[in-house]
């Protein structure tokens, strides 16, 4: 499926992340299109590296060793794309995932997407399938590409030859109310005062509980029509009643936390709060300003307004339910995030967006918290990709300057450490960067304070270039 208009308006920073890249794709699929995402092979442009080539020399074949040497013995790789949707970076994160997992032992690859695709991917490694379909769609997000697909296929190689020590898929968005409660009730049902507490009904209006709904597809779709039409997806009563029956539900697992982890573990009554968590985060903040967002008269007072309070507590309820699967499902495990450089950045309270949904100064990312709970335990990777087409790129602009002074290809650079030669990058001083696939700009971006290595790639290959040399052919 080549991505329709209004499927690539809901990808990030064209709408806020609440409305998730992978809902757009999935429905597309369950409607019968061919996925461009699992037959286009693999974009070239993120498979070169040069660190330092001058523009005139020719590129040279990308080495993830290079990427690999600077992580050293981190516990934790975060990798910020500068665009979703572009093949080239996700060919090299995928390879560069690939080389942990042979080389330093990684065993958990973490996409920027609802956190049940550990079980989507698991039941696709375990069934053999090749091809997505719309519940991988979902899941996967902006990250169902060739790239991916091809890791999913190596990890069912990997995890056969070593069944005792898999490889996992994992994320943390809370967009999955339909699976999480029905895990909920799977394991209040264990409690022998579950019947009686009448939890079912006090959130029956939350309707993803109900048991009407199977998947988050036949939940969450029609609530995105609802909003392209400008209404929202549940009246504010219905969603405040939700969220009163959220706290029914919270006041139980308190109640009975003794009996329940002693018919349990205390791993299994985590990760129930990690599910409640991650409804909350939907229902109370997500909901609430997607919903907001549908009303077309919104000032940009009001629009910025309610996008600092998306990304606030947006990568807060993120950073909860990560440190949450991490104490239960990933102890101990080495693990690369892959998401977008604003969530990636370390202090991203000092930069904003200046085109897209507005995120003003003072907003904290998942990777600022992330860097701030795991210190050297982490390294962070930003990208930088320049974008002739977009009318934020300026000559004075980062990725703008960044091809100046490499060239054609791609390259690692260490900004902890940058080597000889690499004295014109803006690496400490005021930029702008780029976000190529819509078009968007974060200002005042200082890339040693935000990340710990770049990767530059000197072209975009994001789904909106694909479609454009489709059209001059």
């Amino acid at each position: 499926m080549i991505m329709s208009t209004t499927c690539l308006r809901s990808t990030h920073y064209a709408r806020p992340w609440w409305v998730a890249a992978g809902l757009a794709a999935a429905l597309a699929t369950a409607g019968g299109a061919a996925s461009a995402q699992t037959t286009a092979p693999p974009s070239s442009a993120g498979d070169r590296v040069s660190a330092g080539t001058p523009a005139s020399a020719p590129a040279r074949m990308a080495r993830v060793e290079e990427a690999a040497s600077l992580i050293g013995d981190a516990e934790l790789v975060v990798f910020g794309e500068s665009s979703h949707w572009d093949y080239g970076v996700h060919a090299f994160v995928n390879r560069l995932f690939r080389h942990l997992v042979e080389h330093k032992g990684f065993r958990v690859f973490v996409l920027e997407s609802a956190w049940g695709v550990d079980e989507v991917t698991r039941d696709m490694i375990a069934s053999g399938r090749t091809e997505l379909g719309p519940t991988e769609s979902f899941f996967l997000n902006a990250f169902g590409s060739p790239s991916t697909v091809e890791t999913i296929a190596w990890v069912r190689e990997w995890n056969s030859k070593h069944p005792t020590d898999p490889v996992r898929f994992a994320g943390y968005q809370p967009e999955q109310p339909v699976r999480d409660f029905q895990a909920l009730w799977a394991y209040l049902a264990r409690s022998p005062a579950f019947e009686a507490a009448g939890l079912q009904a006090a959130t029956a209006v939350c309707g993803a509980g109900s048991g009407e709904f199977k998947t988050e597809l036949d939940f969450l779709g029609p609530m995105m029509k609802a909003r392209r039409a400008g209404r929202p997806g549940m009246p504010t009563a219905d969603r405040l009643a939700c969220v009163d029956g959220l706290g029914a539900i919270e006041r139980f697992l308190t109640a009975n936390h003794e009996a329940l982890v002693a018919a349990t573990s205390q791993g299994a009554f985590t990760e129930a709060g990690v599910h409640l968590t991650s409804l909350r985060g939907f229902y109370e903040h997500i909901l609430r300003v997607a919903d907001a967002s549908a009303d077309k008269t919104l000032t940009p007072e009001q629009t910025a307004a309610l996008g600092k309070e998306a990304y606030q507590n947006g990568d807060r309820v993120r950073f909860e339910i990560f440190q949450g699967l991490r104490e239960t499902r990933y102890r101990g495990q080495k693990m690369l995030l892959w998401m977008h450089n604003w969530h990636a950045a370390r202090a991203s309270e000092e930069i904003a967006e200046a085109k897209g949904v507005g995120i003003p100064k003072g907003t904290t990312s998942l990777g600022a918290r992330l860097a701030r709970a795991y210190g050297d335990r982490l390294i962070t990777f930003g990208s930088v990709v320049p974008c002739p087409r977009c009318t934020s790129a300026s000559p004075t602009g980062i990725a703008e300057r960044f091809r100046e002074v490499l060239g054609e290809g791609s390259a690692i650079v260490d900004l902890r450490r940058p080597a000889a030669g690499l004295a014109r990058l803006p690496l400490s001083t005021l930029g702008t960067l780029i976000e190529p696939l819509n078009d968007g700009a974060f200002v005042d971006v200082v890339l040693s304070r935000q990340f710990d290595a770049l990767y530059y790639q000197s072209a975009s290959d994001t789904i909106l270039d694909r479609r454009a040399q489709a059209q001059k052919k």
